[in-house]
């Protein structure tokens, strides 16, 4: 008969991960796990969880649409596997697919070389072969089922409860450095640690946020990018030491593998398609040169994220010549010369391949080793987990050869992959996507949502009780509605499947009766615009093709429309379908908001790709530009019309701001100067702010993490 825990060591053992730091700032699961374990002896249902855990009315749960439950008890999973990946806890708890019952048993015990490997001080890779020695042989130990990568035994370097990520490994593969939040100083500060283990020294200190370390060939520096006195790239000894500044307004640093150079990127991270340079600097200092000025005779308006060729003679890069489209890697000599396209783009996107929600910045290159180039990607219908990829680069002609090849498939978020002979080291990354509100009465942001489910593009009624927001709940993308008051929430409209049927960009009405939303099933400018009651048992009904919804009017149920066939603006009787002509906006950078008199609008106008204007313009008059400078976005009217909020990174961030209609200083409305919480963490297109009476809803997606170490063959 197997051998299974007694009663008192399960409750002892739930108690242990009640108390852990895994579970220390997640409330919503500590409470989770002691309901199930309190119910052990009559296993819940689903519905019972989502009214007496998760806090849904019992006369509104329906489990059809909403998959809090499912969702909750996925990242339950994931925390459990978590914390037993570095842990030797004699009893095992887990939670078995598809089950609402905690399971309890002894771990695995591993055999007396392994053990004893352990007790002697041996180094993790020793233990690491050991483990996967037991694997072949049929034994199986307790791993992280989340993180299962090709070829290896993962190792969880870092064991914070925070953020600790963009790790770096020194070429001989002793040392590994990171950017982490855990000295809880206000920001992120690069911490390195031996890789075999050990306690990590803190070796940048400050509120600036300090990020993208990378060490030099000789393992004796690490650079990094700081974001004090306008941003830089600076060197400090690996054990510690004074920075010093070696490149002004420098982002992601990297030394050449003969240690005679490093490379960098300038340029704005916010924008349209904002313009980046190349450059290099010797590994001492100097007067830095700039790289990839041109493809063939072509100006590249877009060169970022270089990593360096085995041989130090050449970059390869992240370029552009014109919009994302254009969008490449590109390889450059060091000697100068055109820059020569690798053709990965098309390759990449007929394999289905992606950048992640985190990324903004598309798929960017990690790693070059003497044939491959790592880099991080979703695969079409792999939705919920982003992992490591490589494919061939040829060294001379700089062509992409073949096809990508996964080189981790765990179902979470593995990215920031480097490498030192076999050793792979990477970040593995929880988000956390949720809406948000700044109330106007002076107290700290509150949580609206809190499930793991991501939340986009939220739009809030002028009284603050109906939210509306594109979410993938049910697996499709879809609209939904939630009473604030009551937190009881509704599908508006709901795809059918997330590659086939799509609805996003919801707006409600300023009433909370109405919702408007676009649907489709291929590109945005194909869309149609709906719009329905959320009074229950109401009919959608279609009041535009090829167009998109900005915003309602608010003193008559009527939509503004933007159409794609003509370019013109319209408002469209959301009753009868009846349409009023406005004609075009040629300067119009879309988010337009009707002001509560009706009678103008505010909305972006472009004033280049690293900047936007914020407009006001009566509809029968000349329109005035409100903010100017920077990357402004996202321009909502207050609800009594003397006032207009928006997003702009006029301080280096992207934050929130107020600008009266009358003039004077913009007024903060919140900071977001936190690598974990910051808005950028998002791309523009799926944030959105919406006003109310009491405050401002926003979206964010706050992100959390650790860095993992494995051996491949």
């Amino acid at each position: 008969m197997k051998e299974i825990p007694t009663d008192a060591e399960a409750r002892a053992q739930v108690e242990k991960l009640l108390a852990s730091v895994q579970f220390a700032s997640a409330e919503r699961h500590r409470k989770l796990l002691a309901y199930l374990s309190e119910r052990a002896a009559r296993p819940p249902t689903e519905s019972e969880i989502a009214v007496e855990v998760l806090g849904r009315k019992a006369s509104s749960f329906d489990p059809r649409t909403d998959s809090i439950v499912r969702v909750e008890l996925t990242r339950l999973r994931t925390r459990l596997s978590e914390y037993y990946a570095s842990s030797e806890d004699r009893v095992v708890v887990d939670l078995p697919k598809r089950s609402y019952r905690l399971e309890y048993k002894y771990a695995a015990v591993a055999s007396p070389d392994l053990e004893a490997a352990k007790a002697g001080g041996w180094s993790w890779l020793v233990i690491a072969a050991a483990a996967a020695a037991l694997t072949a042989s049929g034994v199986f130990l307790f791993t992280r089922n989340v993180a299962k990568v090709e070829g290896g035994t993962p190792y969880r370097v870092t064991p914070d409860a925070g953020l600790s990520w963009q790790p770096a490994v020194s070429p001989d593969g002793k040392l590994i450095a990171y950017s982490s939040d855990r000295a809880n100083a206000g920001g992120m500060d690069i911490w390195v640690q031996q890789a075999a283990g050990g306690p990590p020294l803190r070796i940048t200190s400050g509120t600036e946020d300090e990020s993208e370390p990378a060490f030099s060939a000789d393992g004796s520096l690490v650079a990094f990018r700081s974001d004090k006195e306008g941003g830089g790239v600076y060197v400090v000894p690996a054990l510690g030491g004074e920075p010093k500044l070696l490149a002004a307004g420098g982002r992601r640093p990297r030394f050449s593998p003969d240690g005679k150079w490093l490379a960098y990127w300038t340029g704005n991270e916010h924008g349209r398609f904002p313009a980046s340079r190349l450059w290099v600097v010797a590994a001492g200092g100097g007067t830095p040169r700039q790289l990839a000025a041109g493809l063939q005779a072509t100006e590249l308006r877009l060169a970022r994220f270089p990593v360096w060729r085995a041989d130090s003679r050449a970059v390869l890069f992240v370029g552009a010549t014109g919009d994302a489209k254009t969008q490449d890697w590109f390889v450059s000599e060091l000697t100068g010369g055109a820059a020569v396209a690798t053709g990965v783009r098309r390759v990449l996107l007929d394999a289905g391949l992606r950048g992640q929600r985190m990324n903004t910045q598309g798929l960017v290159p990690l790693d070059w080793t003497e044939r491959h180039v790592m880099f991080a990607a979703q695969k079409r219908g792999e939705d919920n987990s982003t992992n490591l990829w490589r494919i061939a680069v040829h060294a001379m002609t700089g062509k992409v050869q073949g096809q990508p090849e996964r080189m981790t498939s765990g179902a979470g978020v593995e990215m920031q992959g480097t490498r030192a002979g076999n050793r792979l080291i990477y970040s593995s990354v929880i988000d956390h996507p949720d809406l948000w509100v700044v109330p106007f009465d002076g107290g700290a942001p509150r949580a609206l949502t809190s499930d793991l489910v991501v939340e986009y593009r939220p739009s809030i009624s002028a009284d603050g009780q109906w939210l509306l927001f594109d979410s993938p709940r049910v697996g499709a993308r879809g609209i939904w509605a939630r009473n604030l008051e009551t937190a009881a929430e509704q599908a508006v409209s709901v795809g059918s499947m997330p590659e086939s049927s799509w609805r996003n960009w919801p707006v409600i009405s300023h009433d909370g009766a109405m919702a408007a939303y676009q649907q489709g099933t291929g590109d945005v400018r194909a869309g149609s615009v709906f719009v329905r009651a959320l009074a229950a048992g109401a009919k959608e009904q279609k009041v535009c093709e090829r167009c998109l919804a900005w915003d309602w009017f608010w003193k008559s149920r009527r939509v503004l429309v933007h159409s794609y066939e003509d370019g013109h603006f319209h408002s469209v009787d959301a009753a009868t379908g009846e349409r009023e002509d406005f004609g075009p906006l040629e300067d119009s950078a879309g988010e337009v908001s009707v002001a509560p008199d009706d009678a103008s609008i505010v909305y972006l106008r472009a004033a280049g790709d690293e900047a936007n204007q914020i407009v006001v313009r009566p509809w029968k008059g000349v329109s005035r530009a409100l903010v100017e400078g920077s990357w402004n976005d996202k321009p909502r009217w207050a609800t009594d019309g003397r006032a207009v909020y928006y997003l702009s990174d006029r301080d280096g961030w992207l934050c929130m701001w107020k600008q009266d209609v009358a003039g004077g200083e913009a007024q903060a409305v919140r900071h977001f100067h936190s690598t974990r919480t910051r808005l950028s963490n998002l791309p523009s297109a799926w944030l959105a702010i919406s006003v109310s009476r009491g405050g401002v809803v926003y979206n964010a997606n706050e992100i959390t993490g650790n860095v993992w170490s494995l051996v491949q063959p």
